[in-house]
């Protein structure tokens, strides 16, 4: 498995507060704002808004991807190494912000996708350990 391309880098990228970033691994993405980011262990302070899980499989009469959804507004925050973002685009960020009104909000239905959130965790501290060393 190799790493994002943003990874490779050794400088890390230079983020502002309430920018939009978005955290890649497989075929999942953790959009989070930024809150602050500490520039002495370059530590980013993020907030989840959603995470996006891409199916693997795509037909050819599906020209967009289909996705699962999870709204993650009312997590927790997290501070995770700045090598892992990137900053996220406004044409890819803007139409699923525009889904979060249409979400469903019981107790129930937050705590699943807090469930997926720390899988997803989970598995980038996995895959790259390097990062997170001396953290």
């Amino acid at each position: 498995m190799y790493p994002p391309c943003h990874l490779k880098s050794a400088s890390s990228p230079a983020f502002e507060p309430f920018q939009i970033v978005c955290l890649e691994h497989a075929t999942t993405h953790l959009y989070a704002e930024i809150i602050q980011i500490t520039e002495t262990t370059q530590t980013c302070w993020v907030r989840p808004l959603m995470l996006i899980q891409y199916m693997v499989e795509q037909c050819q009469s599906h020209p967009q991807p289909d996705f699962f959804f999870s709204d993650l507004r009312q997590g927790s925050d997290l501070l995770l190494p700045a090598a892992l973002f990137r900053g996220a685009l406004d044409t890819e960020v803007i139409p699923l912000i525009a889904k979060l009104t249409d979400q469903n909000t019981s107790e129930q239905f937050y705590s699943a996708n807090h469930l997926k959130l720390t899988q997803f965790i989970r598995q980038v501290c996995l895959a790259y350990p390097e990062v997170f060393e001396d953290k």
